[in-house]
């Protein structure tokens, strides 16, 4: 009898920016080691997992923020096969900068903590999925709710930098 596999499900969550999207991911899943060449800052809502970063092996549970650099070689594995649910952001080299409203050069800002706890920064992720899902049922927000959006953003970018 086959081993099924784990549980997985992925949305990807596009936004209303250039070089900017989110997904979100509900897995069981190992993933082998990987790189995105985006900045990758989210947050891990439910359940746990240790993954190889640039830093070494780390390991984040629920509540904790997970960051990657652009070209950063890492991987996940949930903690005890238990399945996992995190949202993440993924941001363009010069995105990141732009929003985060740095006069740095995109390839000298370096996220040098693979996770992190920073409750004013998990709170501006929350908002920005929270209008990122918003946006993505309804793509023609009205001015007013598109600028909220494009807040939440910088919010989190100028945050995290």
């Amino acid at each position: 009898m086959p081993v099924p596999m784990p549980a997985h499900r992925c949305q990807l969550l596009p936004a209303p920016w250039h070089g900017v999207h989110g997904v979100l991911t509900d897995s069981a899943r190992h993933f082998g080691r990987h790189v995105h060449y985006t900045f990758g800052i989210g947050l891990l809502e439910r359940g746990g997992q240790r993954s190889a970063s640039g830093c070494g092996e780390v390991e984040a549970r629920a509540g904790d923020l997970l960051a990657h650099n652009p070209g950063e070689v890492h991987d996940g594995r949930p903690l005890q096969g238990a399945p996992r649910r995190w949202w993440m952001l993924h941001l363009e080299p010069d995105q990141l900068a732009r929003w985060g409203g740095t006069e740095a050069a995109a390839d000298a800002i370096e996220l040098t903590r693979p996770v992190l706890q920073d409750a004013r920064l998990h709170e501006a992720l929350q908002s920005l999925f929270g209008r990122l899902l918003q946006w993505h049922r309804q793509p023609s927000l009205p001015a007013a709710q598109a600028l909220a959006c494009d807040e939440a953003l910088a919010r989190c970018c100028s945050r995290l930098l």
